[in-house]
């Protein structure tokens, strides 16, 4: 797969153990330590779900940390009021659920030119459905990143979470990029 013209010069993704165990706090630190620094930067959701309950969106949290718009980090239509995995989200909401080479489109084609770093957050563990037909491991495989950033809780089990993330992980993309 060639990458596309406009995408950003360093290209990160963000993937988790699971949900709830820092992804979004990362990815957003990550991208306002760069504008800081004066490194301009892009983030993407590739698609969330969330509970309405007052709380800001991943997409809010990484559009403030980013200076974008909300919108941008995460289309409104990839943005599902529901807190299941994505694509169980869209059908229980009644709306379609996109395949990952749509996903993968709509993140590739969002970039716009000259960005140096662009980094692109999933929703759940590496092997959480982001699509119909695949999940972190997917997007990663497709997106072909720079680095991969492996986030994980400090709690029982976290050895084997990623031990079994990195497993997967590793099985896309070359150990240097993780």
């Amino acid at each position: 797969m060639s990458r596309a013209a406009h995408r950003p010069a360093v290209l990160v993704v963000v993937v988790g153990t699971g949900t709830d165990v820092g992804k979004t706090w990362v990815t957003a630190r990550l991208a306002a330590d760069l504008r800081a620094g004066g490194t301009a930067v892009a983030a993407r959701k590739v698609a969330q779900s969330f509970a309405e309950d007052g709380t800001p969106t991943d997409a809010e949290v990484l559009a403030a940390a980013s200076g974008e718009s909300p919108s941008v980090v995460c289309p409104p239509e990839l943005s599902y009021p529901l807190p299941l995995a994505p694509p169980m989200a869209a059908e229980e909401l009644g709306m379609e659920p996109l395949p990952m080479d749509a996903l993968v489109s709509r993140v590739s084609s969002s970039w716009q030119d000259g960005v140096p770093v662009g980094i692109v957050e999933s929703a759940g563990g590496v092997r959480s459905p982001l699509a119909i037909d695949g999940d972190s491991i997917s997007l990663i495989a497709s997106l072909r990143p720079d680095l991969v950033v492996l986030v994980a809780d400090s709690g029982l089990g976290t050895i084997n979470a990623i031990r079994c993330s990195l497993d997967a992980i590793h099985g896309a993309v070359s150990p240097e990029r993780v």
